[in-house]
C-alpha cells in the first residue's frame, strides 16, 4: 500500500505516505477526494485531508501487525454492533449503509486489537497511538496541527 488512512478529526483526514512525492501529488488531487468523499457521505462532513510521510516504515510495520491477527475473530459486544447499527441507519443508500457498516466493525475490531497491545487514548482528540507521550504527535505542543488553530 501507498497510504493508510490514520484518523478522522474535527473534519479533517489524517492519511500517512511512503514518500514526499505521493504527499505532493495526493495534495494537489485532494479538493476532488474531498468532493466524492462528501457526496458519498451526502453532507459536507470532510473539510480537508492532511498527507503526512510516515516515519521509518510505519506503513509497513502496521500492515504486519494487522495481518498477524484475524480481524473477523475479534469479537464486538451487542452494544458495539448496535451503536455502529445507529450510526449508519439514515444511510438511505443500502450499499453504501453496509460498505460503512463493514468499515465502521474493522475500524472498531482494530481499535480493540490496538488497545490490547499498548496502545492509548490522546486525552484531548480521542485518537490512539503509542509513542509514549500523553498526547498523540497531532495535538502535542509545536506540532503542525496545533499551530494551525493558533493561526485562527
Amino acid at each position: 500500500r501507498l497510504t493508510k488512512p490514520l484518523q478522522v478529526r474535527e473534519g479533517t483526514i489524517f492519511v500517512e505516505v511512503r514518500s514526499h512525492v505521493l504527499a505532493q501529488e495526493l495534495s494537489m488531487l485532494k479538493e476532488e477526494y474531498i468532493k466524492r468523499i462528501n457526496k458519498l457521505l451526502g453532507e459536507e462532513r470532510v473539510r480537508d485531508i492532511r498527507f503526512r510521510v510516515g516515519a521509518g516504515g510505519a506503513l509497513r510495520q502496521r500492515e504486519r501487525e494487522e495481518e498477524a491477527i484475524k480481524l473477523e475473530e475479534v469479537p464486538l459486544s451487542t452494544e458495539e454492533r448496535e451503536e455502529i447499527d445507529h450510526l449508519v441507519r439514515e444511510v438511505d443508500d443500502e450499499r453504501l449503509r453496509e460498505a460503512l457498516r463493514r468499515f465502521l466493525i474493522t475500524e472498531r475490531r482494530i481499535e480493540k486489537v490496538r488497545l490490547e497491545r499498548g496502545f492509548r487514548r490522546c486525552p484531548r482528540c480521542g485518537g490512539l497511538h503509542r509513542d509514549g507521550e500523553e498526547l498523540c504527535i497531532y495535538c502535542q505542543p509545536g506540532s503542525g496541527q496545533n499551530q494551525d488553530k493558533a493561526l485562527k
